[in-house]
């Protein structure tokens, strides 16, 4: 189980983009291998950081009955480093060797630190009691600067029957000191930090490990300022003068541009000589003495120069004209609309009337009924009306009159 996990670790290292923080770096050992021939260059501390896994480091025996009961070995990365894993080439001799190469290494520890004081250092792994794997990898997350092996055969100690406790050689073919590529963390390094200063987050759960760019906050820097505020964690206030109070969430630039009588980026100056209103679109009437107008409303506080009227002095007498065409397209059709409304109601309200009057009048002449007659003949000292007479229509189709009286009058 233990080597299909590492295979598997090795095979995602393989795949994913990481960065090999310690190749080409310098490196120290506690000591050098002694012997007595040229090869003893060929186990330099460097070689465990070149790239190469047939060249190894080989430092000096230890054991329960050697004169040294320590060893470690270096390497500085240059700086402090955020680290995400550490891995480990030790050195194989094959099947029939693997268990006496393995009891050599067995009860390692790893260390991480900014310093070369193990004392201080952050211990990443402890060995044991199993016995480690030759090609051993673990994750670390951390920032530091040194990483540092380190084994021991304490006398005193009881060491498990595995463990080889004298001529103890340390072999270190490759040490592989990995951090995601800048920008990225979690696992596989497949996550991009968000809203980080200077891109840098922590590559095991992702928090800026300098801050968040202006305009976020959060461990991850991950959510905008709250509206209202904009800047570095958010601390800045947007301006008075920014309509719904909103303005952008990093340099505070106003959202909706500006409330009346004031404009500019963030809102902070006052509209120009002779403008007025939201983001100082409108241009002031004719103010007497070439004042300026009310930057809010465009009033014009001191009265008007002739022959200019109105609160906003935008009528000129003289022509009856506008003086100023300042009313915006919206105004405009609304002045249409409501012109064409009250036209149509006046036309509605005139044929109504007119309705009415024919229909009275024509009722009038029905409830007269027929026509009467008086028939007058002027004579000179006379004046004598006769034959006073009603025609009558048929009443029932029967051919019956009635008899009218003859009167005549006679005026003297």
């Amino acid at each position: 189980m233990e080597f299909l996990f590492v295979s598997l670790l090795l095979q995602i290292f393989s795949t994913y983009g990481y960065d090999n923080l310690s190749v080409g770096k310098i490196t120290t050992q506690s000591s050098l291998w002694t012997c007595h021939s040229q090869l003893c260059n060929l186990y330099a501390s460097n070689n465990a950081v070149d790239g190469n896994m047939s060249t190894c480091m080989r430092a000096d025996t230890i054991g329960l009955s050697n004169s040294s009961k320590t060893v470690w070995w270096r390497v500085d990365l240059g700086d402090i480093k955020s680290i995400y894993s550490i891995r480990i080439q030790f050195k194989d001799y094959g099947a029939d060797s693997n268990k006496r190469q393995r009891g050599r290494l067995a009860g390692f520890s790893l260390f991480v630190s900014n310093t070369t004081e193990i004392r201080n250092s952050y211990l990443c792994y402890k060995d044991g009691p199993e016995l480690p794997l030759l090609n051993f990898i673990i994750v670390c997350s951390i920032k530091g600067r040194f990483v540092t092996y380190y084994n021991e055969r304490i006398s005193g100690v009881t060491y498990p029957d595995e463990y080889q406790t004298t001529g103890v050689v340390t072999e270190l073919c490759e040490v592989q000191v990995l951090a995601c590529e800048n920008g990225f963390y979690g696992q596989n390094c497949s996550k991009q930090c968000s809203n980080c200063l200077n891109n840098k987050c922590n590559p095991f759960n992702g928090n800026c490990i300098e801050g968040c760019k202006n305009g976020y906050i959060s461990h991850r820097c991950e959510n905008p300022c709250a509206n209202g505020r904009f800047g570095k964690n958010c601390s800045e206030i947007c301006s008075d003068n920014c309509r719904k109070r909103s303005c952008d969430n990093i340099h505070g630039g106003c959202t909706f541009g500006c409330k009346a009588g004031w404009i500019g980026f963030n809102c902070s100056e006052i509209c120009w000589h002779g403008w007025y209103g939201e983001d100082c679109l409108k241009q002031c009437g004719k103010c007497a003495f070439n004042q300026t107008c009310n930057k809010t409303n465009g009033l014009c506080l001191i009265g008007c120069a002739e022959p200019f009227t109105g609160e906003k002095c935008d009528r000129n007498m003289a022509s009856l004209e506008p003086a100023l065409t300042i009313f915006s397209e919206r105004e405009f059709y609304g002045y249409v609309i409501s012109l064409s409304i009250g036209l149509a109601l006046l036309l509605l309200i005139n044929l109504s009337l007119c309705s009415l009057l024919l229909r009275r009048k024509y009722k009038s002449r029905r409830n007269e009924g027929p026509p009467h007659y008086t028939e007058c003949i002027e004579e000179p000292a006379v004046n004598t009306c006769t034959h006073t007479y009603q025609e009558l229509s048929d009443v029932n189709h029967l051919n019956t009159y009635n008899n009218l009286s003859f009167q005549t009058t006679i005026e003297r």
